[in-house]
């Protein structure tokens, strides 16, 4: 449903929606270098948006209630929880935050995390689903 490009790596991480699943693809082979079935997806969270922030963690929105962060071997770190009723989509970063794109069940909005916690929503138009920054040079 959504991938995130690790540059200083050379590979793609694409989210799996079918199974709940994340691949991680080296770009030189073109292989898929591992699968990631988080324990935390469950029931019927899949993976939605994807980022990485500027220390290298990877950021997943599990499409039902929450942002999660993995390390750069996959692990999991924390869930950010965006609110019950919640459905949390698209992921981008920027200047050392994270932005989720909130829609579903009344939420219309993008969330702010910084570190590990949500730290405001913005109100947006219906059912945003997608979102990316734009940094002009």
């Amino acid at each position: 449903t959504s991938g995130a490009v690790d540059q200083s790596a050379n590979r793609l991480i694409v989210g799996n929606a079918g199974d709940r699943t994340f691949s991680v693809i080296d770009l030189a082979s073109g292989a898929v270098v591992t699968t990631a079935r988080p324990a935390s997806f469950t029931g019927c969270r899949q993976p939605g948006g994807m980022a990485l922030d500027a220390s290298g963690r990877l950021w997943v929105s599990n499409s039902q209630d929450g942002v999660h962060a993995f390390s750069a071997t996959m692990a999991e770190i924390v869930l950010v929880s965006t609110g019950t009723l919640s459905l949390p989509y698209g992921l981008t970063s920027a200047d050392g935050r994270l932005y989720a794109a909130l829609g579903g069940f009344g939420y219309n909005a993008v969330a702010e995390i910084s570190g590990t916690s949500l730290s405001r929503t913005v109100g947006v138009g219906p059912n945003p689903i997608g979102i990316t920054t734009f940094v002009p040079n």
